[in-house]
């Protein structure tokens, strides 16, 4: 399967949120392996933002924050990094059974996010 950088650094922020929810053991499973397969892409990801920020910035060791060279490196990282995150990007991940959304409390909008590792099967 694959999906866009942005939906698995979204999914990444649900998943933290139910691994600390009370599930049963099945679904407990699927969201440790699917953490696990997201949190891996999550640092790649990472790694390719520093990179592409070093290469258009400079950091501040007094900040510990990135001040760019000029407007125009601002804008070349941003216009990089939002292609990086619109790549679509393998990603194994445990499916859900629509059941399994009983288990877990989140909101609408975070059902949302999450919806393509879904299956209503």
């Amino acid at each position: 399967m694959k999906i866009k950088a942005i939906q698995m650094i979204n999914t990444l922020n649900i998943l933290q949120k139910v691994t600390g929810q009370d599930l049963d053991g099945v679904v407990s499973w699927k969201i440790n392996k699917n953490m696990k397969e997201v949190t891996d892409l999550f640092k790649e990801m990472e790694k390719k933002r520093i990179s592409l920020i070093e290469k258009h910035a400079k950091l501040n060791e007094e900040t510990n924050n990135y001040d760019y060279n000029s407007d125009k490196d601002r804008e070349e990282f941003s216009k990089k990094y939002t292609k990086e995150l619109n790549k679509e990007v393998p990603v194994e991940v445990k499916l859900l059974d629509f059941d399994d959304l009983r288990q877990l409390e989140i909101t609408p909008a975070e059902i949302g996010l999450i919806e393509w590792m879904i299956t209503e099967d």
